[in-house]
């Protein structure tokens, strides 16, 4: 008998495009699932496209909530779940008709979690993301950049998520998905599925491609740093020193990029702040400047000269 697939769906305003991403789950060659839907509060006619494809098919369920973010939306799906795989699927990407049993059947004994690559779409056109398929230690790839686990590419055993007790950070709009699936790579083995059976949309007024902001980037840093503490209670494996190494230079290196930003949008007085609070001046203290391109070497340094003149000069840098 085949084991219950629960998938995910956190959706807020996305009713142009909530209809092919439900009926791309409908279209699973692999048949038992079940579909928990969770509005978070839309204003357009999400719900009441949901509501009608729940009349067409019993495996699927609407449920509502007020605005509270889509860690939030994710939670309370997860709480819900019934079966003993947990997918998720945000309301405007897509799945491949043989996803989930692409993945299912790739499941061995020690595996917690089996992912597949995924391809962009840009106004309905394909563009495929440049995917490294691997074996090894899939943490340690992930925290280095080498490879990438889109939150809506993955199947997870919940025994995992309910043991450690790994959920969705809420309050935290950016990374959430990114301390998630590091916390699952940090306590169990992970399989890769050389295929791409995913469909991101891009689109914009998506959170990953909104105007940026700096305090919600931020956030990724302290999700890096929760990770960290998770780590250090669980992982339990030889190269722990290196794990921790590359996540605060990860660390490191995005709080260099988020002052980057900082300084190209004009954010000077903030900038300052930055630099002078003692735990940011730690998370960048573990840069590994001699690794970075020349380029950037010359950016973290007219960054770190605090010169109101030279920064008037070189804000235009590239």
């Amino acid at each position: 008998m085949n084991k219950l697939i629960s998938i995910i769906m956190p959706v807020y305003n996305v009713d142009i495009y909530i209809a092919e991403t439900i009926n791309s789950v409908r279209q699973q060659t692999y048949q038992d699932w079940e579909l928990i839907v969770v509005d978070d509060g839309s204003t357009d006619r999400t719900s009441s496209i949901v509501e009608a494809l729940v009349t067409l098919d019993n495996r699927i369920r609407l449920v509502k909530q007020s605005n509270q973010g889509v860690a939030s939306a994710r939670n309370k799906g997860m709480s819900l779940a019934n079966g003993e795989y947990i997918s998720f699927l945000d309301g405007d990407d897509l799945w491949e008709p043989n996803f989930l049993e692409e993945l299912v059947n790739a499941k061995k004994e020690g595996i917690g979690i089996v992912f597949c690559g995924f391809s962009r779409l840009y106004n309905n056109k394909r563009k495929k993301y440049k995917f490294q398929y691997m074996s090894g230690n899939i943490l340690l790839a992930n925290i280095k950049g080498i490879v990438w686990l889109h939150i809506g590419g993955v199947v997870i055993e919940r025994d995992i998520l309910t043991k450690y007790g790994i959920s969705f950070a809420e309050g935290c709009s950016m990374g959430e998905d990114l301390e998630f699936i590091m916390k699952v790579l940090s306590v169990t083995k992970a399989q890769a599925i050389s295929k791409e059976l995913m469909l991101y949309r891009v689109r914009q007024g998506s959170a990953c491609n909104s105007a940026f902001n700096w305090r919600k980037h931020i956030q990724v840093l302290t999700a890096n740093h929760r990770v960290i503490a998770f780590i250090k209670n669980h992982y339990r494996g030889v190269d722990i020193d290196e794990v921790l190494q590359s996540l605060y230079k990860r660390i490191a290196y995005d709080s260099y990029r988020i002052l980057w930003k900082m300084f190209k949008a004009g954010n000077k007085d903030d900038v300052f702040n930055l630099l002078s609070d003692v735990n940011f001046q730690k998370d960048l203290s573990n840069l590994a400047i001699s690794e970075l391109k020349m380029v950037d070497r010359m950016k973290y340094n007219i960054v770190k000269t605090e010169n109101p003149l030279i920064w008037s000069m070189m804000r235009y840098l590239g």
